[in-house]
């Protein structure tokens, strides 16, 4: 029991912490949030008086001429009971519009922060991280805090001043009967807290079964010619189905949690009307109660009873909103990817060195081992080696996607070691021609230039220099024609084409090439080799290559094997040594 009582209070305090952190996301509006506030409070004054106004109509109070079938009191009375609806009705928009907005521009500010969050995390983190998670996490979870401020914060308030006044003027019209209805409190308390119960981890594990729902559906999306090529429909659907289930089976938990309360609190309500009937009837009888007091009596119990039926709507938010907020702050409260604040000297050549690198993506699985080699500012180096010797890996490292453990060797560029330079400035130098053809969905322009439009004269360069123009020739609406996701509407060799004149527009001091030349026929990696051999000179390259072509045109060859660096030199020398790299020329793994 100490160890339920303990996570409950840890939950309690967590639920606390993160709706706090939500709350000041709207710091900057506060002088409309308190306005807001204190209209919900004058919105509960004004239920708590319509009672009152009709128990005085009743008793007579506002009837000068009693008896009288067209007294002023019943024409003020409905004009003031009218009055005080309409005003309430109106406060009711106010506070609810007002307060969504608040939430809609809270989620607002955390959606930027948390993908501005996201964009400065290392390329290590989204290694880790499905795509769906990290949808979920920028769309639901924050909708679930907009739902937080329009419906729970827009009646919290007026909620608590409403049950405390209601408790107040109960005593104030009879206490005697008062307090028969307070001996229902503690069986509203019992199932208030047994719901609370029933429902506490369901919120998160929805939240945890969404996320990987939404993951798996990503990843079929983007897998679909692969499932249709292999025909394994049914299975996928079969493990979406589990998912499917699994979600449902979740919900129907919490389905039953609220199948259960409503009913019961809605016979608290009746079981308390007949209690007050029963009472305070019995004391309008003997003269202790008024009529209208009686008739006030009811419509305060109801008043009571609405605020406990909204419960479970407003815990469900409440908590869902917590879980959701737990992990969107857990994700804004990631430190941004580690750099320094230094950088070479603008418009000098840069050479790249690494000294002794050992590197493991994972601990006990090496990808590098004691890798050391010097690529000469201005220069062109190749890097061979079969599938898994850590090409790549070079690259990525060079780039400072991800950083050396210490005692792990060391990396230079330009001189200054990669610890000590400013990330941006050292990317903004240099230009990737990745492995996976990745284009974003938009135009061909667009992709181009990164999502910004580049200058006319570096784009004509650029598309000559790769040869483009001549796929631009096949396309009618040219630079401007969608791609299509993930750059579908081209075929592998254009998406490669597009690949090298999106690196050579940047006009970087370093480039790094990896299988720059593998998806284009022999034709066209001719036309591409000799206009990387125009655009290549005075700058430093770093070529991943399987293509014997353009090993033989690099300066020097860097051959890996299994993480190591186990031979260097150029095409005639290593094919004399007779070593790894002769050998893999001869069986045609480079050709």
């Amino acid at each position: 029991m100490s160890i339920a009582r303990d996570e409950a209070r840890v939950g309690s305090l967590r639920l606390l912490t993160h709706l706090g952190r939500a709350l000041a996301a709207v710091r900057e509006r506060r002088g409309l949030l308190w306005a807001l506030l204190l209209a919900s409070l004058l919105q509960a004054a004004l239920e708590l008086a319509l009672p009152l106004l009709l128990k005085a109509g009743i008793d007579g109070q506002l009837a000068p001429a009693r008896g009288s079938p067209d007294s002023a009191g019943l024409w003020t009375l409905a004009g003031l009971y009218l009055g005080l609806l309409t005003l309430g009705a109106g406060l009711s928009f106010a506070v609810a519009y007002g307060l969504a907005h608040l939430g809609q521009d809270a989620v607002l500010r955390l959606r930027g922060r948390l993908w501005s969050g996201l964009l400065r995390q290392p390329v290590a983190f989204f290694d880790e991280q499905p795509v769906g998670r990290l949808v979920t996490r920028v769309t639901n979870d924050s909708a679930a805090l907009a739902d937080l401020f329009a419906t729970v914060l827009a009646t919290a308030a007026g909620d608590v001043a409403l049950v405390l006044g209601l408790l107040g003027l109960l005593f104030y019209l009879d206490v005697p009967t008062a307090l028969w209805l307070l001996g229902l409190a503690p069986l509203l308390v019992g199932l208030a807290l047994w719901f609370q119960r029933a429902s506490r981890g369901v919120y998160r594990a929805l939240r945890t079964q969404l996320a990987r729902l939404n993951t798996y559906l990503q990843e079929a999306a983007s897998g679909v010619q692969l499932i249709r090529s292999f025909q394994r429909e049914r299975i996928f659907s079969a493990r979406l189905a589990a998912e499917n289930r699994a979600l449902y089976g979740t919900q129907m938990r919490l389905v039953y949690a609220f199948a259960v309360f409503r009913p019961l609190v809605d016979a608290f309500g009746t079981f308390g009307a007949a209690m007050v009937l029963w009472a305070a009837g019995g004391r309008v009888l003997e003269g202790h109660l008024s009529p209208g007091g009686l008739v006030a009596f009811l419509l305060y119990l109801r008043l009571l009873i609405m605020p406990l039926q909204d419960l479970a709507e407003k815990f469900n938010i409440l908590q869902g909103a917590a879980a959701a907020g737990e992990r969107l702050f857990q994700l804004l409260d990631r430190a941004p990817e580690p750099s320094g604040a230094g950088q070479a000297e603008p418009g000098r050549p840069l050479d790249l060195e690494f000294e002794r690198v050992s590197f493991a993506y994972r601990p006990g699985q090496p990808v590098l081992q004691g890798v050391s080699f010097r690529v000469p500012a201005g220069s062109r180096v190749a890097l061979v080696g079969p599938t898994g010797s850590g090409k790549t890996s070079v690259l990525h490292l060079l780039l400072g996607f991800y950083r050396l453990s210490p005692g792990q060797g060391s990396i230079r560029v330009g001189g200054l070691s990669l610890e000590d330079w400013d990330v941006r400035a050292l990317r903004a130098r240099c230009a990737l021609v990745p492995q996976d053809l990745f284009l974003f969905s938009g135009s061909l322009r667009d992709n181009l230039g990164v999502l910004r439009a580049p200058p006319p004269e570096r784009l004509a360069r650029a598309l000559a220099a790769s040869r483009l123009e001549a796929v631009l020739a096949r396309r009618a609406d040219g630079l401007d024609g969608q791609v299509g996701e993930r750059g579908a509407q081209l075929s592998q060799g254009e998406r490669q084409l597009a690949s090298i004149a999106r690196a050579l527009l940047q006009e970087a001091d370093v480039l790094l090439l990896d299988e720059a030349t593998a998806s284009v026929d022999s034709a066209t990696e001719e036309i591409v080799q000799q206009a990387l051999a125009e655009l290549l000179r005075g700058r430093t390259a770093l070529v991943v290559a399987h293509r014997l072509s353009t090993v033989q045109a690099a300066d020097a060859i860097l051959v890996l094997h299994r993480g190591r660096l186990v031979e260097q030199g150029d095409h005639a020398g290593l094919m004399r040594a007779g070593g790894l790299y002769a050998r893999l020329v001869r069986a045609g793994r480079l050709s």
